[in-house]
């Protein structure tokens, strides 16, 4: 919805479940509302050798490549769009307009959001007098989920085959543009392909501290605060650009109150 920025716009399923029902209602994704914001400019998904991304597609990994109906929106509204767009812009977008994303991947360590329905689900179960489903799919067939498709639309995507592994468990990060944008203060937003994070202090927290602070044990009171959960998947993790920034409560605030002001029609408080 518009008024939380494109992506999920029921504050209780965003702090509990992360994941929202498809048309059955008991059938949970297994991630987050993707941020539709510029969906449709996402540029076909390509290799850009110079900065050594994947750039462009749909949805969270990006098997809405666009290859096939040259548009990567066509072909993710020929599915449910219930997936998933990296953070500033590089020379890797489709114009010079500020759209707070550069359309590619990147692998952040965020921990399991055990709160998803997808966890708990074992097997298919089909009721017809309830019609209620449950969800049958491994876990790890999607936790290991890769970038690029593993089925080729063309013979140009075949070329992509050898990227599998330099792309393992990474996942398109989306626009900071109205990141805090919410209808009301109390408003609870997720973050992140699975929905773990609940603020935008606790992801920025995550950025600056992954590599610093402990891991925790089960239900551990510090989660979050004083220690992390181990990684959902710890392949090709970003460790050049986060996770020991060094920076101080205030800084991290700092940048929260920043980002911020990326909500259309900001107003200082």
């Amino acid at each position: 919805m518009p008024e939380t920025g494109f992506t999920g716009s029921a504050s209780e399923l965003n702090r509990t479940t992360g994941s929202y029902p498809g048309s059955v209602r008991t059938r949970f994704s297994n991630r987050k509302p993707q941020t539709h914001a510029y969906a449709p400019l996402s540029p076909v998904l390509h290799f850009n050798p110079g900065q050594g991304d994947l750039v462009g597609g749909n949805l969270w990994d990006m098997r809405a490549t666009g290859r096939r109906l040259g548009n990567p929106a066509a072909e993710q509204a020929q599915g449910p769009p219930t997936g998933e767009m990296r953070q500033l812009n590089r020379d890797g977008g489709p114009g010079e307009d500020p759209l707070f994303t550069d359309f590619t991947a990147s692998s952040i360590g965020t921990p399991a959001n055990l709160l998803l329905p997808y966890y708990a689900a074992r097997r298919l179960r089909l009721h017809r007098q309830t019609r209620g489903i449950s969800i049958c799919r491994s876990r790890r067939s999607w936790l290991s989920q890769h970038v690029p498709t593993a089925q080729p639309a063309s013979s140009v995507d075949t070329r992509w085959v050898p990227l599998v592994p330099a792309n393992q468990g990474r996942f398109q990060v989306p626009t900071l543009r109205n990141v805090d944008k919410r209808p009301y203060p109390s408003f609870v937003k997720a973050y992140g392909h699975n929905g773990y994070f609940k603020s935008i202090k606790s992801i920025v927290h995550f950025y600056n501290t992954r590599d610093v602070l402990p891991r925790c044990s089960g239900n551990d009171h510090r989660e979050g605060n004083t220690c992390w959960p181990a990684p959902e998947s710890t392949a090709n993790m970003d460790t050049k650009f986060m996770g020991r920034r060094g920076l101080s409560d205030e800084e991290e605030n700092a940048l929260v109150s920043f980002l911020q002001t990326l909500t259309d029609g900001y107003m200082p408080r």
